[in-house]
């Protein structure tokens, strides 16, 4: 699941950065109901699928099974690949230099990544090559699971519980137990991941994984991640900016000195390792918010004052520009300094990219004196952060790749080239994947209808971003679904989406392998020969028609009351938000999810009035959670009054705004991406009617930075959002009039709002 904001990415920051506390009960993975939810082989209770398995000896006979799969598999006509999948003969051909590691190269407009012998390298990963979100706590919730073993290890199953965390259990472990009959074993579980791996066409063990000696004798190439977290390095977080660290803290430089000469500098001379990751979605677009609300004890806030005492000199300018009344710049470390005025707005972005400046430059310079033969892979960005030219241009000097957590449908080649070009760095795609609800009995994620679906999307996104010349690989995320009661170190709420290219009882999803695996073996014949790439013919899956729309909005012909009805609205046919306009999710067959919306304003206030055709209306639980209110039933309006004519991050003065439809009567409201002093006041309803509800909502002009009414004939950047949720709880799928869902962190494919006379 994907919100159009940034509350953008949900399972993507959830994943690993929030933590165990914020995420029971968590609304993206609800609690799973007490009694016996899931069967004996860890499978959802509820529900019938093809492969659903119903006895042990189902499980026996899939070891003849995956041998006849993969045997098959193996004869099939495949390019030939070097000794670390690279193209054999196309260093030669294109030029490229042989220098015993992984490194890049740009041969005119188009960048390769090169492995070790020369060639080319098309890096096809897969993430999380382990068993450890398969785990699942079972103490204190033994009734949700039909069958537990003894918790004391006293029968076959001891090596299915988590060691170290009791009451930690992996169902997937005890279906290996059950099918080979013996313990499992970590070292002869790698060795068959990765002939399976190979078997299916990739090539890298990617982010997430364990590197069991294994992996070095089945000499499978592999990414690492560079020890910069408190477990690891002792460094501190910042907080309320996971991922993220002081890099004007001296004790830091130390603390990563230490660690790199231990980690980093033990490695140096592995040809398997392409490169390693600086971090895991590190929000840095909350710098501006949060380091200005800490107080002095922190390094960065320091430099924060002091660059302001720079910048302004006197404290009665600082003042001036920021609105504040400070004593004096020494107070400034202690107070809590709020970002109200675009010169406050402009002095924290400068200041960000000081923060990202040292923090990139520490790195690579500590990086480099104890391995100058590896890649530094980049950040695994989020698309709210990493569509930010300034962050893209800093860390562009120091990393060789600019790693991408790109969770989409369609392939915005557009951007992708942008983030490369600010950069002048190629991209690896370092996380995504597609869930299939019905025949997994899982839920959560990027939801397709199908197993064969997720394997198309696979080949659309692959193939599509292959041929753009500015990406170099991807990963998918991961080999084996999370535990169906969600992963352990989450909690009852952790995640539990079908991810994996295995179930739990082991099975390959083979109708979604067979597109993947077709993808795989093409992918020299479109990264390097110009095949065209594969187009899945699903508009949810194409830019393709991406117009500019233009609406209007007349003046309202008296006073507008804010009440579901259109008395003193001018008559204007509304505009329609179809069905095919879904950008998120799914509909369920039979069901008709859609809506259409129209807008007048007066000198107060611009309307809106949706009417929401919808079978399930007004499920909406966040009415007091304003900034998580895309989750449930409601809209999501996209307004920008500056630059019109520009796409790309969002602006100072853009508004995004979310509407939840908790119910009959006052809609609740919330401007995300601002703070609670930053929030203005909108009047919003919503009256249930006969297909659904109707919402309508007043946005006063002062709330979009306007201090005064606007004019006839102005135009504004404009888009709209219609969610659904069937539970309130999870947002189940999400039409947008014009653009994408990435509109909360991107305005390129907003479309247009003219105001009429």
């Amino acid at each position: 699941m994907q919100a159009s904001a940034r509350p953008a990415s949900p399972l993507s920051p959830l994943r690993r950065g929030l933590g165990a506390a914020l995420l029971l009960a968590s609304p993206f993975f609800p609690l799973l109901p007490a009694r016996a939810a899931l069967d004996a082989f860890g499978q959802p209770v509820a529900g019938a699928w093809p492969g659903k398995v119903a006895t042990e000896a189902e499980l026996r006979a899939d070891i003849g099974a995956d041998r006849a799969y993969h045997d098959a598999l193996a004869s099939r006509a495949r390019p030939t690949l070097d000794a670390f999948g690279g193209l054999p003969g196309s260093g030669a051909k294109l030029g490229l230099a042989a220098n015993g590691f992984f490194h890049t190269e740009k041969k005119g407009n188009r960048w390769l990544l090169v492995d070790p012998l020369g060639n080319a390298y098309f890096h096809l990963g897969v993430c999380g090559v382990a068993i450890g979100d398969t785990y699942t706590v079972t103490k204190g919730r033994e009734g949700d699971f039909a069958w537990l073993p003894p918790a004391d290890g006293a029968d076959r199953y001891p090596s299915a519980w988590r060691e170290g965390n009791p009451g930690v259990f992996s169902f997937y472990l005890a279906n290996e137990i059950r099918k080979f009959d013996h313990p499992h074993d970590p070292a002869e579980f790698e060795v068959r991941m990765i002939d399976w791996l190979r078997q299916w066409g990739f090539n890298a063990i990617g982010a997430f994984s364990p590197l069991p000696p294994a992996v070095q004798a089945q000499a499978m190439p592999y990414v690492a991640h560079l020890p910069l977290d408190p477990g690891t390095a002792g460094i501190p977080a910042l907080p309320g900016i996971p991922g993220a660290w002081d890099p004007f803290e001296a004790a830091n430089r130390e603390r990563i000195d230490r660690s790199f000469a231990k980690s980093v500098a033990a490695r140096r001379d592995d040809p398997l390792l392409v490169g390693w990751f600086l971090a895991n979605e590190p929000l840095y677009e909350d710098l501006p918010k949060v380091i200005p609300a800490l107080k002095a004890d922190h390094a960065c806030k320091r430099e924060l004052v002091a660059f302001l005492r720079e910048k302004y000199g006197t404290l009665a300018a600082f003042n001036a520009a920021w609105g504040m009344a400070a004593p004096s710049f020494d107070a400034l470390g202690d107070t809590a300094l709020p970002a109200s005025t675009r010169a406050a707005f402009d002095d924290l972005h400068a200041f960000t990219g000081r923060f990202e400046e040292a923090y990139y430059r520490l790195v690579a310079e500590t990086f480099h004196r104890y391995d100058s033969r590896h890649l530094l892979l980049g950040s695994r960005f989020q698309p709210g952060t990493i569509n930010d030219e300034q962050l893209c241009r800093i860390a562009g000097k120091y990393v060789d790749v600019m790693s991408f957590n790109y969770y989409t449908d369609a392939v915005d080649g557009d951007l992708l080239k942008r983030i490369a070009g600010w950069a002048g760095k190629p991209l690896l795609l370092s996380e995504f994947y597609w869930a299939s609800d019905a025949d997994s009995g899982l839920s959560g994620g990027r939801s397709v209808s199908s197993q064969r679906e997720r394997g198309l999307a696979y080949r659309n996104y692959v193939e599509q971003a292959a041929a753009l010349g500015c990406v170099v690989g991807v990963e998918w995320f991961q080999l084996i679904d999370e535990a169906a009661s969600g992963r352990w170190f989450e909690g009852p709420g952790g995640e539990r989406a079908n991810c994996g290219l295995l179930g739990v009882t082991g099975r390959p999803y083979k109708e979604a392998l067979a597109p993947m695996i077709e993808t795989n073996d093409a992918i020299y014949a479109v990264w390097l020969d110009g095949k065209k790439p594969f187009a899945f013919d699903n508009p949810r899956f194409s830019t393709a028609g991406g117009d500019t729309k233009t609406t209007t909005a007349p003046r309202a012909t008296g006073p507008v009351r804010v009440d579901g009805t259109t008395k003193n609205w001018p008559g204007i046919p509304p505009e329609i938000v179809p069905a095919s306009r879904l950008v998120q999710g799914v509909v369920v067959n039979g069901q008709t999810f859609a809506a259409t919306f129209k807008l007048c304003w007066d000198d107060a206030n611009l309307y809106l009035l949706a009417d929401v055709t919808d079978p399930t209306p007004m499920r909406n639980g966040y009415g007091q959670k304003g900034a998580a209110l895309w989750l449930g039933d409601g809209l999501e309006i996209f307004l920008g009054t500056e630059e019109v004519g520009a796409g790309g991050p969002l602006r100072f003065t853009d508004r995004h705004l979310l509407v939840g439809a908790t119910g009959p009567g006052k809609a609740a409201v919330h401007f995300a991406g601002r703070t609670a002093e930053q929030q203005t006041p909108v009047e919003a309803v919503v009256v249930p009617g006969g297909s659904g509800c109707t919402i309508e909502a007043a946005i006063p002009w002062a709330a979009l930075g306007l201090a005064s009414p606007p004019r006839p004939g102005i135009e504004f950047r404009f888009d709209l959002g219609v969610n659904d949720s069937a539970d309130g709880r999870n947002r189940r799928a999400q039409l947008m009039w014009n653009g994408t869902d990435k509109n909360s962190g991107d305005r390129t494919r907003w479309g247009r709002l003219k105001l009429l006379p």
